[in-house]
């Protein structure tokens, strides 16, 4: 397939992300959007945004400059090399469903094709031995899906099989391309689609409310309708 198909379902890391953690958490994230973010995410969103050059470094914090400059420190020591940046794209996902995603950074390392993401955790990963499980999550697998032959850009002359996440302030996980992961990913995509046409989307209630974005909206807390926006598109 080479070309998108716009009537296809179709699933971002983040609703993916969502529902796994709590699917009537994913239907509110469809239909709602808090007007107020976390302090740590809209610091986060912010210093995206200046990296990929669409917030001017006149509306930068002081906060915000150092850490753009401490990641574009790590980019030049370890000669990482953007040829894009804030690329969204649409990828197949099987055969009925599609992805959606905005890679940050798409280019280089030397001679090596790599995706970077850049992350701005309020705490720092963990790792079990080897494996570190936030650099193995659905993002990981579903950023390295070949994109359809039209999304890829003209200077990508082989799509990365390597994503690197550079964890702000100088930690990398790389996460390379595996193939059983996607088939996770399928998976997931076709249960989330399957929940979409017969409207199941139960509550997980539990440790994942103290960090959930519409926890007022699912539980109708006093005045919860001035705390949100219908979500447009």
């Amino acid at each position: 397939m080479t070309k998108r198909e716009k009537s296809k379902f179709k699933i971002s890391a983040t609703g993916m992300g969502r529902f796994s953690s709590c699917p009537r958490q994913y239907k509110l994230g469809k239909e709602l959007e808090p007007l107020k973010l976390p302090s740590h995410v809209r610091h986060g969103l912010r210093v995206h945004a200046a990296l990929g050059g669409t917030l001017p470094q006149s509306e930068w914090t002081d906060k915000e400059a150092a850490d753009y400059f401490t990641m574009k420190a790590v980019e030049e020591t370890l000669e990482y090399v953007a040829d894009y940046r804030e690329q969204k794209q649409y990828f197949p996902i099987g055969t009925d469903i599609e992805g959606v995603r905005v890679i940050d950074f798409i280019g280089h390392q030397k001679d090596d094709p790599v995706i970077v993401d850049y992350k701005f955790p309020i705490s720092p990963w963990f790792s079990f031995g080897m494996v570190t499980p936030k650099a193995r999550g659905w993002q990981a697998a579903m950023y390295l899906m070949m994109p359809y032959a039209d999304q890829i850009p003209a200077k990508t002359m082989v799509w990365p099989g390597r994503l690197d996440f550079m964890v702000y302030p100088t930690n990398i996980y790389v996460y390379y391309a595996d193939i059983e992961k996607e088939k996770e990913v399928i998976q997931m995509a076709k249960i989330i689609k399957a929940a979409e046409g017969k409207g199941l989307f139960p509550r997980n209630e539990g440790i994942v409310c103290k960090y959930c974005s519409f926890f007022d909206a699912c539980n109708k807390t006093k005045g919860w309708e001035a705390k949100y926006k219908e979500r447009e598109g």
